[in-house]
């Protein structure tokens, strides 16, 4: 069932794209930084070949991830994590490279160590699935993260010191994603339960299907906050777009700055405006909403 479920998702997010309005997905290294190769490293690598070389679509590149096997005598560890990723430069040229995420993911999953360390900066390509199912490790990535970060993540921390795609946290069931930057469109999409952290701005739908788990935005938000959002917390600091609320049926969301217009088919939740409820049960206050 894990295994469907994956492929139902994969094949969502073949329809969305990694180029962000306002996001500059592109960026340049501020450091040059030499890697000493060790036979260990070679290995990895080689490794990566092969799997960068079946992983031509979204569906092969997740298969390719669940028959990625490395055995007990590998005994990965976090600096070889580290190393590998300032060697992905001469590979981002491919068209697959945004499934390296996948590779990386599954390291760091076999690895013993707790806490990672993945450097971006250097790259000039966004790398989708970083922390695909993160099940208690601590990561924190150098730079720009591409789509899906934190997708099906179990438990643990990220930590992006930089901007991040689409669908970060898609379908997390908990733990926390934090982002020093902005990200793209369906935050939280489909989330279980954990906790995202934007310190910059979101784009549309934020919270789309969203199940519970807590969402804030210190920036600002597109439109569609709390799309068809079932459950959990939204906050947004800043200012939000049109049809705020639109098929929300359960949840709170707090807005601290303005929004262009709340939907006219809120089915329930709690929505509130600088402290004020507008919204109860899915029902506007009307003398509220006045005082806008």
């Amino acid at each position: 069932m894990k295994l469907v479920r994956n492929i139902v998702i994969a094949g969502m997010l073949a329809l969305t794209s990694s180029n962000l309005s306002g996001f500059d997905g592109e960026q340049k290294s501020d450091r040059t930084q030499e890697v000493k190769k060790t036979e260990r490293l070679e290995e990895l690598v080689k490794k990566y070949e092969g799997f960068i070389e079946k992983a031509t679509d979204d569906n092969k590149a997740l298969y390719s991830y669940y028959e990625l096997k490395f055995d007990n005598s590998d005994n990965i560890n976090s600096k070889e994590v580290e190393d590998f990723s300032l060697l992905l430069g001469k590979y981002q040229k491919l068209e697959n490279f945004e499934y390296t995420g996948y590779y990386i993911s599954k390291l760091i999953g076999s690895s013993e160590d707790k806490e990672f360390t993945i450097n971006t900066k250097h790259l000039k390509s966004l790398i989708n699935h970083l922390g695909h199912e993160n099940n208690g490790k601590i990561i924190t990535i150098n730079g720009n993260a591409g789509n899906n970060v934190g997708c099906i993540m179990k438990k643990g921390t990220i930590n992006i010191n930089g901007n991040a795609g689409h669908h970060v946290g898609l379908s997390m069931e908990d733990g926390l994603i934090i982002v020093k930057g902005n990200v793209g469109n369906w935050l939280g999409n489909d989330m279980e339960n954990g906790k995202i952290i934007i310190n910059g701005n979101a784009g549309n739908q934020v919270g789309f299907y969203m199940k519970n788990g807590t969402i804030t935005v210190k920036g600002n938000a597109g439109s569609w906050v709390g799309d068809y959002m079932k459950n959990g917390k939204i906050t947004i600091n800043g200012n939000a777009g049109l049809y705020f609320g639109h098929n929300m049926v359960g949840g709170i969301v707090n807005i601290n700055g303005d929004y262009e217009s709340l939907a006219g088919n809120i089915k329930g939740g709690n929505i509130y405006h600088k402290g004020k409820l507008i919204v109860e049960n899915g029902r506007q206050r009307w003398n509220q909403l006045e005082n806008k």
